[in-house]
C-alpha cells in the first residue's frame, strides 16, 4: 500500500493563534504531513507562542524560519525544502 506524501508550507504574518492552531491541526491527523515548514514573517512574537513553535521545531515536527519582512525569498526556499526527497 502506498503511504501519501504531504508537505505544507504555512506562510504567515502577525497570525499567531491561527498559526497554532493549523500546525495543531496537521500534527493530529490520522495521515500527517511529510514536511510542515512555517515561514513566519512576523514582527512580534508572544512567548507562549513562541515557546510551541520553538518545541514542534526542535523536535523535528515541523521547520520554523523565521524572517522578519516581507519577502518571498523564504517562500521559495521553504518550497525547496519540502520537495527534498527522504
Amino acid at each position: 500500500m502506498m503511504t501519501s506524501t504531504i508537505s505544507c508550507i504555512i506562510p504567515t504574518f502577525n497570525r499567531r493563534q491561527v498559526l497554532v492552531r493549523t500546525v495543531e491541526m496537521l500534527l493530529d491527523q490520522t495521515s500527517p504531513a511529510r514536511d510542515i515548514v512555517v515561514v513566519d514573517q512576523s514582527t512580534d512574537i508572544p512567548p507562549d507562542v513562541g515557546a510551541k513553535l520553538k518545541a514542534w521545531h526542535e523536535a523535528g515536527q515541523i521547520k520554523w524560519v523565521r524572517q522578519e519582512g516581507r519577502t518571498l525569498r523564504w517562500r521559495g526556499i521553504a518550497v525547496r525544502w519540502s520537495r527534498r526527497e527522504r
